[in-house]
Order: C-alpha cells, then sequence, then structure tokens
C-alpha cells in the first residue's frame, strides 16, 4: 500500500478491538470489549474499547482516542509509525509508503556488528569458566538473572571480536565490517594490526530508546587507570541523546509514574535487580533535552539518585536545571554516608531506598536552602546579592508559577522589605537581562563531570565526527503538551455538543483558552462545522485532530469526547442553558485550580501575617465555588 489516507481508512475500518487485543489482552462484556489500562497502574479492567465507535476510553485515568493514538501512546512513538505497527500487525505491506524511511545501511550494518559482540562477549561467560566475570558478579551481588536481563558479558584479551570479524568468507564483506568496527570504535587499529578495544572488562551493552546496540560499555577488571570506558561518539553512539536502559524502563515508568535518574549503568542495574525498575542512568558529558523531553512523555515525576559525592552533587545540579528548562521540578533523594543507589541497596535495602523516595524534596529548594544563611545579613546590598543567586536558580523556570513563588518566599526568608511585586519586578527584569546576554534558555545542555565511567578509549576520528547520519532524534516522537483541566472540560463539551461552536457565546468561552494549540483546534471546528455531514461526524472530527499536528494531550480529550459523542439536536432553550452552564463550569474549574494553588502556598507562608492573609484569599475564593454551586 502506497497511499497514506488509504492505510489510514483500512485501519478505521478495522474493529478497533481487533487492533488493541494486538497489543493487551481484551475480554468481551456485552457490547464492549474489556482490558485492563496499560497508561495507568489498574487491577480491575478499566479500559473499554467500542467497535461500532472505533474508539477506546478509560474512564479511570479519562484516556481515550482511536486505534492509533492507543499505539502511539501505548509505544511511545510517533504517529506515522504507530501506523505503521498497527499496518505490520495486520499483514499490510508499507514499502510504498515508507520508502522515504528505507534503513540506513551504514546504521544497520553498524547495530549488527553491536550485536555479534555482545552475543560473542556474553557466550564467553556462558559456560561458566570465565574466573575473572564471575569474581565481579559475586562479589558485586549480581544475580544471574539480572545478569542475563543486561546481557552483561566479558571481553577477553584474547580479541575474539576481531577474529570473528576476520573470518568472514567473502572479501568485500570483512572489509566493509572492520572498517564499521573501526568507525564505531568495537575495534582499534594498531602498529601490529587490528585488536578488540575492549579487554579484560565486563561489558555493559548499551541501547537506544528503541532498544537497539548502540555502543558497549566496559567495567575493567584489572588495575587499568580508566575504571569504566564508553564505545566513542559515532553514527550510533551519541551520549547525550542516550538514556540507559530506557527501552526497559519504560513500562514501569508509566506505571509508577516516576522515573529514577541514575549515574551509571552499575547503579541502574543494581536498582532494576532490587524492584526499581523505573530507572534510567544518564550518559556522556552532556545529557540533551531530547533525553529530557523523551522521559517528559512519560512521567514529569523526576527522581535524581546520582552519587552523594561532590562531583555527583555538581551533574545533579545540571541535570536539574536542564530538566528546569523543560519544565519539570525534579526532586533529589539523598544518601546519606552511602555514595551511590547500590552500595544503599547493598546496606539498607529496597524499603528504606523507598523511603527516602517517598520523602524527596525538590532538588530546586534543596539548592536554595543552601544558598540562604541561617543568619540573614544586615546590609540590603547583600540580602540582593543573594537574591539574585536565588533568581539565577530559578531562571530556567522562567515566570512559572513555581518559580515566581519561591522568587517571594525567598526574600521573605531574606527579610526584605519590598513588595511583592517590586519582587517580581525585579526577577522580571533578570529573566529579560539574562535571555538578551544569552539569546536562548539558560544551560539547556548540561555538562556533567567526567566520572570514571564516562572516559572513552580514544578522540573520535574526523570522520566520525562528521557524520551526520546519527539516531534517530529522541524529539522525532510527538511532544506530550499538558493542557489544563479547564480546556479540557471546553474541548469535551464543545465536541460532544457541535451545536456549541455556532452558538454566539462560542467567543466568549474561548476566552478561558490559552493553549495555542486549543485555541487553534477550535478555530479550525468553526470553519468547518457547517460542512460536516452527521454521518461522518465522529470520522471528521478525529481527522482534523490526527491530522494537524496536534499534541497527545488534545488527542485524548476529543478522543474522549467522541467515545461518549450521541448525536442530539438541541433547540435554542436547551442550547442557552447549556452554554450558561458550561461557562459556569469553566469558572468553577478556574475557580478550583485557584484554591489548589492558594492550599499549595499555605506550606510556604513564612509569618502568621502571612498565612492569615492567605487564608482570608482562600476563604473568598471557596465562597464563590460554593456561589456557582448552588446556582
Amino acid at each position: 500500500m502506497n497511499d497514506l489516507d488509504e492505510l489510514k481508512t483500512v485501519i478505521r475500518d478495522t474493529p478497533i478491538s481487533s487492533i488493541i487485543g494486538k497489543y493487551i489482552p481484551l475480554s468481551k462484556k456485552g457490547r464492549y470489549q474489556m482490558g485492563l489500562c496499560p497508561f495507568h497502574p489498574d487491577k480491575d479492567p478499566s479500559l473499554t474499547v467500542n467497535d461500532t465507535k472505533g474508539m477506546f476510553m478509560c474512564f479511570s485515568c479519562q484516556t481515550g482516542g482511536d486505534a492509533i493514538l492507543f499505539v502511539e501512546k501505548y509505544k511511545n512513538i510517533g504517529f506515522l509509525d504507530a501506523i505503521k505497527d498497527i499496518a505490520n500487525n495486520l499483514n499490510i505491506s508499507t514499502d510504498g509508503l515508507f520508502k522515504a524511511q528505507k534503513k540506513d545501511p551504514r546504521k544497520e550494518l553498524g547495530k549488527k556488528i553491536l550485536s555479534r559482540a555482545i552475543k560473542l562477549y556474553r557466550l564467553h561467560v556462558e559456560n561458566g569458566k570465565c574466573v575473572e566475570y564471575e569474581q565481579f558478579v559475586t562479589g558485586r551481588g549480581i544475580s544471574s538473572e539480572n545478569a542475563k536481563t543486561f546481557s552483561l558479558g566479558f571481553a577477553p584479551q584474547a580479541n575474539i571480536l576481531t577474529k570473528y570479524l576476520e573470518s568472514i568468507p567473502n572479501e568485500n564483506d570483512k572489509i566493509n565490517a572492520i572498517a564499521m568496527a573501526l568507525e564505531i570504535g568495537v575495534i582499534t587499529s594498531g602498529n601490529s594490526g587490528n585488536y578488540d578495544t575492549f579487554y579484560n572488562r565486563i561489558i555493559f551493552p548499551i541501547w537506544d530508546g528503541g532498544g537497539n546496540p548502540c555502543g558497549l560499555g566496559g567495567r575493567t577488571v584489572t588495575n587499568h587507570p580508566a575504571k569504566y570506558v564508553n564505545s566513542k561518539e559515532s553514527h550510533l553512539f551519541k551520549k547525550r541523546n542516550i538514556l540507559y536502559a530506557k527501552h526497559m524502563a519504560v513500562p514501569f515508568i508509566r506505571e509508577k509514574d516516576h522515573v529514577i535518574l541514575a549515574e551509571g549503568y552499575m547503579d541502574v542495574r543494581a536498582l532494576f535487580q532490587y524492584g526499581f525498575k523505573n530507572s534510567v542512568a544518564v550518559m556522556g558529558t552532556a545529557t540533551s533535552e531530547y533525553a529530557i523531553t523523551s522521559l517528559k512523555q512519560l512521567t514529569k515525576n523526576f527522581i535524581m539518585a546520582l552519587d552523594s559525592d561532590s562531583a555527583g552533587m555538581l551533574a545533579m545540579n545540571r541535570l536539574n536545571r536542564t530538566a528546569l528548562a523543560e519544565g519539570v521540578v525534579p526532586k533529589i533523594i539523598t544518601l546519606g554516608n552511602f555514595k551511590d543507589p547500590d552500595e544503599f541497596l547493598k546496606n539498607r535495602g529496597p524499603v528504606a531506598f523507598q523511603e527516602i523516595i517517598d520523602t524527596a524534596p525538590a532538588f530546586i529548594d534543596f539548592k536554595l536552602d543552601s544558598v540562604i544563611p541561617e543568619v540573614i545579613p544586615l546590609l540590603s546590598d547583600k540580602k540582593l546579592k543573594i537574591l539574585e543567586v536565588v533568581f539565577d536558580l530559578l531562571s530556567p523556570l522562567g515566570e512559572d508559577l513555581r518559580a515566581t513563588e519561591r522568587v517571594l518566599t525567598a526574600s521573605k526568608r531574606l527579610k526584605l522589605q519590598s513588595d511583592s511585586q517590586t519582587i517580581l519586578q525585579m526577577y522580571k527584569t533578570f529573566l529579560e537581562k539574562n535571555n538578551s546576554n544569552s539569546n536562548t534558555r539558560p544551560n539547556r545542555d548540561y555538562v556533567a563531570r567526567d566520572e570514571p565511567m564516562l572516559v572513552e578509549p580514544e578522540t573520535p576520528t574526523e570522520s566520525a565526527q562528521q557524520v551526520d547520519v546519527g539516531l534517530p532524534p529522541l524529539l522525532e516522537q510527538e511532544v506530550l503538551v499538558e493542557i489544563s483541566r479547564v480546556e479540557k472540560l471546553l474541548i469535551r463539551e464543545l465536541v460532544a455538543h457541535p451545536d456549541i461552536i455556532t452558538h454566539s457565546s462560542i467567543d466568549e468561552l474561548l476566552a478561558f483558552v490559552v493553549h495555542n494549540d486549543v485555541k487553534r483546534y477550535v478555530l479550525r471546528l468553526k470553519e468547518l462545522i457547517y460542512e460536516i455531514d452527521e454521518s461522518d461526524y465522529s470520522s471528521v472530527m478525529g481527522a482534523i485532530v490526527n491530522n494537524g499536528n496536534y499534541p497527545i494531550g488534545l488527542k485524548e480529550a476529543v478522543g474522549g469526547a467522541l467515545f461518549r459523542y450521541q448525536p442530539v439536536s438541541l433547540d435554542d432553550k436547551v442550547l442557552n442553558k447549556l452554554t450558561s452552564d458550561l461557562k459556569n463550569r469553566l469558572l468553577l474549574e478556574q475557580l478550583k485550580q485557584k484554591r489548589d494553588d492558594l492550599k499549595k502556598r499555605q506550606k510556604m507562608c513564612d509569618t502568621e501575617e502571612d498565612l492569615a492573609q492567605l487564608m482570608r484569599e482562600l476563604l473568598f475564593v471557596q465562597q464563590d465555588i460554593e456561589k456557582l454551586k448552588s446556582m
């Protein structure tokens, strides 16, 4: 099949239960199919699949949509990749459709070589006769199951990979394979010929986000000064975009709704062994915004568990700054006298580790506590210098409420006499000055310390550095953009009751919208509503959101509304009452949001006076809520 619209039609016409049933077990219940929802911890089947409407809906986590959206979310892939995955499951050829996405032969050859290397090094230890390996895994308390999960192996000094490549019978294939192995750095050329780059080392395979091998890591079993080495940068291995073990952690991150960020593959391996499988490790000397964004699509709850030494703290500072720039406020766990999660888990166990996760503070609050002294200076100039440090720490968040509230709290702790508006204007001026100097958001890519595990065996060759055919960008997947509860409510009501779109109050309702994509979608509906035939309503509404490059959050709101949609003709009286009720509901949602924000601020009040003022505001908001509820 070589027409995308035709393929989407085939998918739409296929019973949605037969598509979703390829990914999760479903069982018949009345007119619908039911299954455990994969998008939240679900013990009793709450995912409803309606073949008549071609929609799924989970009423517990309010996630709904069509088959393509289900696969996008379930496999954490982009729209086109989801279509291709469904087509493959339906045994529909997409060769003509995806010609432009043909596999790169160089990349495929590199992955094959890495796969062979991983298998060779793993086979070397499976016979149980590799003393160095056995001593290492026994000494570090690594279970056989854990070692198998991470495909741990051992590279001896016998150049087994080089010999394997040199044994390829076809001369041309051999030349190409050796050239690629040299390029990706798994073998090295010396005066006496080629030899394995990794030797006398425990081998840790490294995978990209899709679970494809992209590099190797090696831990020495001798007294070599480089305790850990990684593959060099190449068209396969881009450390800044890699999160070690992410492909294994994805379902557990979704289930737990938080991710543990560790410093190296030994820590992640240990975390998995003790049951914390929602863990990944940052890699390289610069973790990019791409890596952070790929995690943000899964959860916005980051727990940093890097080494507790000064270098680890420096790395967390930089990682925190990158995350803040992406709108994520990470937490930090403190390991006490233990240097890393591996050591903590061995000595204290998983229950104690879970306890420090449950009580983990936001890292930015940890940092603010460290810069504001116990004894506040008397001179205003010194106070303002401290406040400027606070501004800098919070600047990646911009004017986000989470930043401005902390700015005001810090100013109160410093006993500054200026009013809130003056302090916030000072912060805004600082942001404007900082942006004009850097012309970008501050420090989007943090530079991590050169820890032992990140030492490279050699500097990448010039040709390898110039190759521009690296791994698919993580941002190729659609970024999950958060939509407020108020806006989701508006979308659900507009889709469920399309008469509202043509009502005179639509512009007034749009005043509640601040999210550009939501506004764009509603305006698009206004343009097309008179052209949509009732029989095609659901398919057209779904097509608008699928073809318009909208965020998944919006797709979910539309999908959930279409699942509930029943065509009903409304007279003017009913329509007026509905729009009036909708405005009240939207206002109520906004008031509830304001109430929740005020409650959160309670913990940040430093004086009884501030608390009293906040409680007065909270009382007025609650009175408005009760008044609206009684209408």
